[in-house]
């Protein structure tokens, strides 16, 4: 079993850089194919942890508000056949799944199936 590890922590980088660097490690790790923030550049903060606990993947992502999402196509294209489970700790949100739509509050729960994309 393996700890949990800091992927990235944009406080440690220039502001400038922050969204861009977000955006290639969700990909990387995650499989979002967009990513649109809800603030300034200059304020954007994103903290990102990973567990390995087996076949599966934990994420801990912590920050300013964002949108992101996958399309169908996109979602298509990954060989992977994944499930994802979404905590929603703080704040208020959306989520949208095929044809479902949903507004989502704190310590509330989503799951899709990666392939059908969602945002």
């Amino acid at each position: 079993m393996g700890g949990i590890v800091l992927v990235l922590d944009t406080d440690d980088l220039p502001a400038g850089d922050r969204i861009a660097a977000f955006e290639a490690v969700a990909a990387g790790e995650g499989g979002v194919s967009s990513v649109q923030e809800e603030e300034p550049e200059g304020t954007v903060w994103k903290r990102l942890e990973l567990w390995h606990l087996g076949p599966l993947t934990l994420f801990h992502t912590q920050g300013t508000g964002m949108h992101i999402s996958r399309s169908l196509r996109q979602a298509r294209r990954d060989a992977m056949d994944t499930i994802a489970i979404n905590i929603h700790r703080q704040g208020a949100g959306g989520f949208a799944w095929t044809d479902h739509r949903q507004r989502i509050g704190p310590n509330s729960a989503t799951m899709q199936h990666m392939p059908a994309g969602y945002e």
